[in-house]
């Protein structure tokens, strides 16, 4: 796969408040030669509101999803890769990357995700996802920008009175319906840290990248 001709827009959720993050994963990024553009959060001032959700990062993680895609669509790019500024790349993500052969059906493309149901060994380095969550680097076929939009805004509108889903889990719905592939094993994860979505210190992944959180889902692939 030639990442930069296959998904040429790269953009990085990066809250105005994580200068450190930024730092850190700016350079992560020029380490790999990852052309990326950091996607500040909207954050009003200074003042962050969670305005319906279940807290105010999650909204950012929600909308800045949102924002990036109808960008991507706006520009006619190809396909969408969606960075969160805690994401840790495999020390050969480069290489690896190279090494894959993608199906061309794909509509999203996990670069490391937390496989929820078990998924679908499709050959070297892939994996058909069943269910999955986590978008610390998610890549969105510019085949399913509208269908991503529509179904996201449905979701959040259809939530009323109760909280919106998270991102991840919006997403993770239409994994039945749009063609999903993940890389394995994972290339990007969650660095352990603080986590503005959740308010606490935690990741799902091991220091090498392995799914910590429900491991029995993905043993033995």
């Amino acid at each position: 796969m030639d990442l930069d001709f296959e998904i040429p827009y790269k953009v990085c959720l990066n809250p105005p408040r994580m200068e450190e993050r930024r730092r850190t994963v700016s350079e992560m990024f020029r380490m790999h030669r990852l052309r990326v553009i950091r996607w500040p959060s909207r954050e009003n001032g200074g003042r962050r509101h969670s305005r319906g959700f279940a807290n105010a990062g999650l909204r950012e993680n929600y909308l800045t999803f949102l924002l990036a895609v109808r960008k991507a669509r706006a520009l006619g790019r190809k396909a969408l890769l969606f960075l969160e500024d805690d994401v840790i790349l495999h020390d050969q993500f480069r290489e690896r990357t190279a090494d894959l052969e993608v199906p061309s059906d794909w509509g999203l493309l996990y670069f490391g995700c937390l496989h929820m149901e078990r998924p679908e060994f499709t050959g070297p380095g892939l994996l058909r996802v069943a269910r999955a969550l986590d978008t610390h680097a998610v890549a969105v076929n510019s085949r399913y920008y509208e269908t991503i939009l529509h179904s996201l805004r449905i979701r959040r509108a259809a939530a009323g009175a109760t909280a919106p889903p998270p991102l991840d889990v919006a997403l993770s719905i239409l994994h039945k319906t749009i063609p999903t592939y993940a890389v394995w094993p994972n290339l990007a994860w969650q660095r352990l840290g603080y986590s503005y979505h959740s308010g606490g210190i935690y990741s799902n992944y091991t220091e090498d990248g392995s799914q910590g959180f429900m491991p029995e889902v993905v043993r033995g692939l």
